[in-house]
């Protein structure tokens, strides 16, 4: 009984470190494990790389998919072929740009540079979702981003990102990118002076959003999604049995 109960004990623990609400932000320095390390150039594949909490995948006739950009890298190439990306945060997501296709290593592209086609990121939550934030970089006067939220209902969140909105960089300056708050439908005025707009559907529930998609009319990325996960209620079920038993337990002793 004492290795039940010990076992109980840990199960609950980890339920309510996973469930407890607290802010989860993808950065893409690592994988969604936390743990393992992403390196500039890297293709990303579902679930292959991201699957612990969220599915990514890309799609778009004018992309080579998913891939990392280091924000931050300097040296040969300044770290693609795209000088108006290095904003400094770190790693970034990219859509692979189809002129740059070579990887000398399996996996990794010699030249991670965004596509001038733009394309789609799809982001599929593993369990529910209630979003935060993200980070939309390079969103200047020739790219604009389309970001649509979807609830378990199938009810939608759209938010016109309009070009405009951020400066590059390379060109302008100061931050070449802003953060896109996904909890409001209040008008967002980025760095560029432009405005995003919010509309959304009726009964639209942003407590549970299961996926979202980015959706780029040119080159581009984004960093630093922010979200909290939502306990399902088979996981509330889990941690009340958990409890339970370690209670149990204890009156047995």
């Amino acid at each position: 009984m004492e290795r039940f109960a010990l076992a109980a004990g840990v199960l609950a623990t980890a339920c309510s470190l996973s469930l407890g609400g607290a802010v989860t932000t993808l950065n893409f320095d690592t994988e969604d494990d936390f743990l393992t390390p992403l390196l500039n150039g890297q293709a990303i594949s579902s679930p292959t790389t991201f699957g612990a909490l969220v599915n990514i995948n890309a799609f778009g006739a004018n992309n080579l998919g998913a891939a990392i950009f280091d924000t931050s890298f300097a040296g040969p190439n300044l770290g693609g072929q795209d000088p108006d990306l290095l904003v400094g945060l770190g790693n970034a997501l990219i859509l692979q740009s189809p002129d740059s296709p070579v990887q000398t290593v399996p996996g990794i592209f010699d030249a991670p540079n965004d596509a001038l086609g733009g394309g789609t990121f799809v982001f599929d939550f593993i369990n529910a979702v209630e979003m935060r934030s993200v980070k939309l970089l390079d969103v200047d006067g020739g790219n604009e981003v389309i970001v649509t939220m979807i609830d378990l209902e199938g009810a939608m969140r759209v938010y016109d990102v309009p070009a405009s909105w951020s400066f590059d960089i390379d060109a302008q300056g100061p931050n070449g990118y802003d953060t896109l708050d996904m909890t409001t439908l209040a008008g967002q005025i980025g760095e560029g002076g432009a405005t995003a707009t919010a509309t959304e559907d009726e009964g639209f529930d942003a407590t549970r959003v299961t996926s979202v998609t980015f959706e780029f009319s040119g080159s581009g990325g984004l960093d630093d999604v922010s979200f909290v996960v939502i306990p399902t209620p088979g996981a509330a079920t889990l941690l009340a049995l958990a409890g339970g038993a370690t209670l149990t337990r204890r009156r047995r002793r």
